[in-house]
This record gives C-alpha cells, structure tokens and sequence, in this order.
C-alpha cells in the first residue's frame, strides 16, 4: 500500500535527521490516504499514525501547539476507531507528548481538547498546510481562484498537474474549512476576497 510506504520513507529521513523530507512524506501519506477513501472521505485508520509523527516533528521544532493539536485529534481517531495501530515508526516513545503536558500544563490539556474537537477534514488541512483550522492555505486558495474561473475537478487537476481526486480533495478542503456547501459559494467567496488572495 502506497500509504505505508510513504510512512516508511517518513521513518528513514527521520532517522536521517531531515525532518523536512520526514514531513513533506507523511503530508504524502495523508494525501495518500485521502485519495484512497474516494469521495467518502479518508481513509480514517491511515491517518493515526501520519498524525502522530506530524505531531512529534511539530514538538520536535518548537510548535507545542501544532504538536498538541494533531496529537489530540490522533488521539480521538484512535478512541473513535477502537484501533490502536501498531507505531510503523521509531517514535512509539511518546515521551515529547508528557513533556509537553508537564511544561504547559493547562493549556496543554487545552490545546489538546481542541485537537480532539476538530473534523477529519480540518485535521487533514492542518496537518497539510501548517495553517490553523478555518484557514485557506496558498495552494488552496489558488484553487478558489480556479473555482471561481468555472473549471470542474478534472480541469484543476490538468491545470496544477495533480491528480483529479487531489483536486477533489482540495474543492472538498475548501468546502469544509469555509463551512460551504456548493462550489457556487466557494466562486462568491473568492470573488468577494479576490484582492486579499492574489
């Protein structure tokens, strides 16, 4: 599964010391699993782990608040699913996560509340763009722009030169952060924020 061989590829540049390549792996891996659900959503049991190593590299480079929010959404995956995933990583210590409760304290348990409340779909956006719930990330935002030009899924897709459920993906993204039901309000919306999005 294409999945878990990017959650490997994650693992090895961890261990290499290129958390960059580590995390752009596990935003793969998300996409991945996302792509891999169709149009009912993702894959919901892939994203557990992606969301903790997310979770660790934000600890990892000083994002207490990234690391708490994706780690109490993980967290809330597994309680929700029954399944305890078996860690495909060599961070199955989760010692950062107990430091980061002693350090913080209240608004560890806080933040970490807040990550347990956020939708699958907020959670991949975040986890995706670094960019808090509710949010338009600069990628998604020129989506809006391809939107409100009238182009279907298919014809993003050919313009960004990703795959058409990528896209969908995206449109979806886009629907659920702005709260939107139709692709009629995403075009109203960027039409309205046009000069703040280019």
């Amino acid at each position: 599964m294409r999945i878990n061989t990017l959650q490997a590829a994650a693992d090895v540049a961890f261990q290499a010391g290129d958390l960059a390549r580590a995390e752009e792996r596990l935003r793969e891996a998300i996409d991945a699993a996302c792509e891999a659900g169709g149009g009912s959503g993702p894959v919901i049991v892939a994203l557990i782990g992606p969301f903790d190593f997310l979770a660790h590299l934000g600890a990892l480079r000083g994002d207490s608040e990234r690391a708490l929010l994706l780690a109490g959404c993980a967290e809330r995956l597994r309680d929700e699913t029954g399944i305890w995933p078996r860690p495909w990583f060599s961070l199955a210590d989760r010692h950062w996560l107990t430091d980061l409760d002693t350090r913080l304290g209240k608004r560890a348990r806080t933040v970490r509340a807040e990550g347990r409340r956020l939708t699958v779909a907020q959670a991949v956006s975040y986890a995706l763009t670094d960019e808090r719930p509710g949010s338009l990330s600069t990628r998604e935002l020129g989506v809006t722009e391809l939107v409100a030009e009238g182009l279907t899924d298919k014809e993003i897709a050919a313009r960004l030169a990703i795959s058409e459920r990528t896209a969908e993906s995206h449109v979806q993204r886009i629907r659920d952060k702005l709260g939107f039901q139709s692709r009629a309000q995403i075009a109203r919306w960027a039409a309205e924020h046009a000069p703040s999005i280019r």
